[in-house]
């Protein structure tokens, strides 16, 4: 079922990515001023010659840079239609001005770096822009809007407006304004290409194009690629023989944190002599606080503590370490629980693929090695597993590394 839901998601995330690939090039690639016929019969039939008695905002466009990533501050109450075609007819933008939606508000059609032809009777640019203003009335508006948009427009998508910022804005830019997803809502995060917006020699604005869809951590989704281990937690409150445990397991390396008794004061010499004389004891002693680290002889220290009347607690100990994945987990519990170890847990460890990037407060948390990042997993989980997980940090100054992932529900 993971599996299925996870190829729902690419098919999404793929068409969403056709789509940014189309307005990239749409962008950049060269106005083709031939295929008017075909134009015109898109638009039911190449139009008489028409008298332009329709307003469209026209201005100039410079490219500033792509790639930039940007948070999205405030969700426009419009949508927005970014015809395929580079050039559309008059007769098609007085058909797209006459649409009659309750709360629907049709506004001027924009084209950036406009020509006129030919007769007058189409107008091309980088790009053309119709911006639909949406007062409310919900789902039945929309599909009553997309109605009339399709019986006028043969390929088109209805998207978002949005205002959003720099997240380190040092280019003295303000509030940008961007054409993205209609998914997107405040807070979100987005890579996009921005245009300079040109009036009259003048810089009136900046205007951007959505890339992708940048995912705020620390809590991401992810695809597990492949299984390298299980790891093995446990706590000791009590003796443990660990020649035992490294005689029984698969293992190279068992991690050990010895369980400790603290005693808030100092003992007399006897009483550290008779401790220090027990099988696996050792006592450490900073100011007033007396450490002994055990890994055998918990009884006969307590003997020795409680017939001094002595005050002290017990802090637990742990051990961990890593076995192949094929390792038999129910054998591996019952050898470390008959040598007193408890709150036994089991997690896969491996490698998921996930964002280049991620934002955690407000910081771009560039991910190394995405497509093969440290991860640990739960037991239940195998490779191709769509899944969620939280990418743990560390931060340096201004900058934030990431360190490994775990999964979540």
């Amino acid at each position: 079922m993971a599996k299925a839901k996870y190829r729902k998601k690419k098919e999404s995330r793929d068409k969403k990515r056709k789509w940014n690939l189309f307005i990239i090039f749409m962008i950049s690639a060269s106005m083709l001023l031939s295929g008017f016929m075909y134009l015109g019969s898109q638009d039911g039939g190449a139009p008489k010659k028409e008298t332009p008695g329709i307003h469209v905002e026209t201005y100039n466009v410079e490219e500033f840079s792509s790639g930039i990533i940007l948070k999205v501050t405030e969700v426009m109450p419009e949508l927005v239609v970014v015809p395929h075609n580079k050039c559309i007819s008059y007769y098609t933008l007085n058909s797209i001005s006459n649409i009659s939606v309750a709360g629907v508000e049709v506004k001027p059609p924009e084209v950036s770096n406009p020509s006129v032809y030919p007769e007058g009777r189409y107008i091309c640019g980088d790009w053309i822009i119709l911006r639909f203003g949406v007062g409310g009335g919900g789902n039945a508006t929309l599909d009553e809007l997309r109605g009339e948009l399709n019986g006028i427009l043969s390929d088109h998508c209805l998207h978002g407006s949005y205002v959003s910022r720099l997240l380190q804005n040092n280019t003295g830019l303000g509030s940008i304004h961007v054409v993205g997803s209609a998914d997107l809502v405040e807070g979100d995060y987005v890579t996009a290409s921005l245009f300079r917006k040109i009036k009259n020699n003048t810089i009136e604005a900046m205007i951007g194009f959505e890339e992708e869809k940048v995912q705020a951590g620390p809590n991401i989704s992810a695809e597990i690629v492949n299984l390298t281990g299980i790891t093995v937690n446990g706590e000791i409150s009590s003796d443990l023989n660990i020649n035992d445990v490294r005689n029984r397991l698969d293992t190279d390396k068992i991690n050990l944190n010895p369980p400790r008794i603290i005693l808030n004061e100092t003992l007399n010499n006897e009483t550290l002599n008779r401790l220090r004389d027990l099988a696996g004891v050792e006592i450490d002693v900073i100011k007033n606080t007396t450490t002994i680290s055990f890994n055998a002889s918990l009884r006969n220290i307590s003997q020795v503590l409680n017939g001094r009347n002595l005050t002290y607690s017990l802090q637990k100990g742990g051990i961990s370490f890593t076995v192949p994945v094929s390792s038999n987990i129910t054998f591996i519990g019952d050898i470390l629980s008959r040598n007193n170890v408890g709150g036994i847990e089991f997690k896969k460890t491996g490698h998921i693929s996930i964002t280049p990037w991620i934002i955690v407060d407000d910081l771009v948390v560039v991910i190394e090695n995405n497509d093969r990042f440290n991860a640990v997993l739960y037991m239940d989980s195998g490779v191709g597993d769509s899944i969620n997980v939280s990418v743990s940090t560390i931060k340096f100054g201004d900058s934030i590394i990431a360190l490994q992932a775990f999964q979540i529900d």
